[in-house]
C-alpha cells in the first residue's frame, strides 16, 4: 500500500492507524483512497456475507465463506459439512460456533481468527487463524448470493 509519494523537500504527514504523524522528510503528494484506510472491527462493520478471495477448488467458481447476521446469528457459505451457529467478536477476534459433520463423527466448535485488517470501505478483511494462516476474504457481491447454498447448525 502506498500512501504517499515524496517529490522535494518539507513537511510530510503520514497516516498510521488513524494518528497523523508529521515528519520533516520531504512534501508528499496523498493519493489515499478508502480501500487503503483500515477501521478497528466492530460487529457492525461484520454484518454480512463473505467469501475467501479464491475459490474453494482450483479450477471452479465456487467460493465458501460465512455469512454474519446483525442478531449473532451465522450460516456457512457452500461448507455443508460445517454449518456455523452463531458468532461474536472478542475485541479484535471474530469467534465462530458451528458444528462438524462428516467421517461419521460430528461435534460442536469454536473457532478463534483474529481480525488482521478491514478496509474503511466494508468490502475486504483479512483473518489470521490459531496456525497463523492469514485468509483473505470479500464481501459477496449481491448478483453472486443467489448462487450460493448457505447452511446453518441451528
Amino acid at each position: 500500500m502506498n500512501i504517499f509519494r515524496k517529490m522535494l523537500g518539507g513537511v510530510a504527514l503520514i497516516v498510521v492507524g488513524g494518528v497523523v504523524v508529521v515528519t520533516a522528510l520531504g512534501i508528499y503528494r496523498f493519493n489515499v483512497m478508502e480501500s487503503d484506510i483500515f477501521l478497528t472491527p466492530t460487529p457492525d462493520h461484520m454484518v454480512g456475507s463473505w467469501l475467501e478471495e479464491k475459490p474453494a477448488l482450483e479450477g471452479t467458481a465456487l467460493y465458501q465463506g460465512m455469512e454474519l447476521r446483525a442478531d449473532g446469528k451465522a450460516f456457512s457459505i457452500n461448507m455443508a459439512t460445517l454449518p456455523y451457529s452463531t458468532w461474536s467478536m472478542d475485541g479484535d477476534h471474530l469467534v465462530l460456533e458451528g458444528r462438524s459433520i462428516g467421517n461419521g463423527v460430528s461435534f460442536d466448535f469454536s473457532m478463534r481468527y483474529r481480525v488482521q485488517s478491514l478496509r474503511a470501505d466494508k468490502n475486504a478483511m483479512t483473518l489470521v487463524d490459531d496456525t497463523g494462516r492469514t485468509i483473505p476474504y470479500i464481501r459477496e457481491p449481491e448478483s453472486q448470493s443467489a448462487g450460493n447454498s448457505r447452511f446453518s447448525a441451528d
